[in-house]
This record gives C-alpha cells, structure tokens and sequence, in this order.
C-alpha cells in the first residue's frame, strides 16, 4: 500500500517508483547527474556495484562513477556524466536495473537524483 492509502499501511518504494518520481527530468538536455543512496552494507555495495558495467553503458553514462562513501551513515553519493538523460531514466525503469538495486542492498526510498544543468565559469 501506499501512503495515503486508507489502511494507513505503506510500503517500501521499487525501483519502478524511483524511476517515476524523476521523470520530471527526461528531455532536459544535461551533462552531469549525481545519485545520492543509502545502502545496507558499504563493502557490499561497493563489490556488487563494481559489477553493473553494461548497465551503465546502456545508461549512456560516459566510462566512468565517481563516488564517495559516507561510512557514520552508510551513503553513497556517485556522479557521472550521461549522454541522453531519457536512457538513463528508461535503463533505471527496467528489471535489470530493479535486480541490481535488490543485489547491491540499496534502500530504494533513500535514492535521490540530481541533474546538473547550471554552471559558473570563473
């Protein structure tokens, strides 16, 4: 159930929801996106993480994550460069995506997307 729901009961939001809730972005032209998470296990979220490598391609994002790992509340913050911002959001709605969410223990309702589109050059 969802919150809102008259039985009061909710549940935990699937990669779907995560997906959906940032669709509001799709069409901006971008370069950079940076993904905030919070994860179950950090050395476990680092060696599964290590293993989507086409999921990412696929994402179109540009041959590299970079990240840090926030160890006093197990987040994640990562940053890539994406080249067509509608297949990274179209990848992250498939159940490839949703299993790599589950395997690398990512509570799916921390997940947060930022899309870069302002710079100051200086």
């Amino acid at each position: 159930m969802r919150s809102g729901d008259s039985s009061g009961a909710t549940a935990e939001p699937s990669h779907r929801d995560i997906a959906s809730c940032n669709c509001r972005f799709i069409g901006v032209h971008v370069k950079k996106i940076v993904v905030t998470i919070e994860v179950e296990d950090l050395p476990k979220w680092e060696k599964h993480f290590k293993t989507h490598g086409e999921l990412y391609r696929q994402q179109t994002i540009q041959g590299k994550y970079e990240y840090t790992m926030l160890e006093d509340n197990n987040r994640v913050v990562l940053c890539a460069e994406v080249s067509d911002i509608d297949a990274f959001f179209q990848v992250l709605k498939s159940e490839s995506a949703g299993d790599a969410v589950k395997f690398d223990g990512v509570k799916p309702e921390s997940v947060q997307f930022f899309v870069l589109d302002k710079q100051f050059v200086f």
